[in-house]
């Protein structure tokens, strides 16, 4: 909620607002949702590492054509596991969340490209690596000609039954998650 104006506005959520978001509630931009999403927030940080917070995220985040998760959109994008993709290809998926159907490699490959270099930008900026590797990363992004399908109705069913599930029944996902990762620890 911006206070000066009275509205809610779009802004950047933490991952971990991203993830309660994602998980327990709707898109709707209300106050409710807001305190919702805050009160998630305070839970999941509560009871999740970091680390186990940035994995689930990793592992729903979508990125577009029917892609959840980054293992997924690097075998959809680039025909390999996540663990094997190299600077730019990592760049690439890095910008999708933004905008997954905007800068999706298979519909808009030049649209990927660009955002993929903004990435590797925003990487030289916060020191993560030099100009040099930024430089080389950009040289090489490119796309297979054969990547095809999924796209924009892909995106569309995927936001139907994202709005279509119940919110416990994600709930549950994570409560049981929980448990599990502590009966498994003892």
């Amino acid at each position: 909620v911006d206070l000066v104006s009275g509205r809610l506005r779009q802004g950047g959520s933490t991952i971990t607002q991203q993830v309660a978001k994602t998980l327990f509630l709707s898109n709707a931009r209300t106050i409710r949702r807001k305190v919702q999403e805050l009160l998630l927030t305070m839970w999941l940080e509560r009871h999740f590492s970091k680390k186990e917070i940035l994995e689930i995220w990793l592992n729903r985040v979508y990125l577009g054509s029917g892609a959840w998760g980054v293992d997924a959109g690097a075998h959809l994008y680039f025909g390999i596991s996540a663990r094997k993709l190299n600077l730019w290809q990592s760049a690439v998926l890095a910008g999708l969340p933004r905008a997954p159907s905007r800068f999706n490699p298979r519909t808009d490959p030049k649209a990927a490209a660009a955002r993929g270099r903004e990435v590797l930008a925003a990487m030289v900026a916060n020191g993560d690596i030099s100009a040099a590797q930024s430089a080389e990363a950009a040289r090489q992004i490119g796309f297979s000609p054969r990547l095809s399908g999924g796209g924009w109705f892909a995106d569309w069913a995927a936001a139907q039954a994202q709005a279509a599930t119940p919110a416990p029944i994600l709930k549950l996902q994570i409560i049981l998650a929980t448990f599990f990762k502590n009966v498994s620890s003892r």
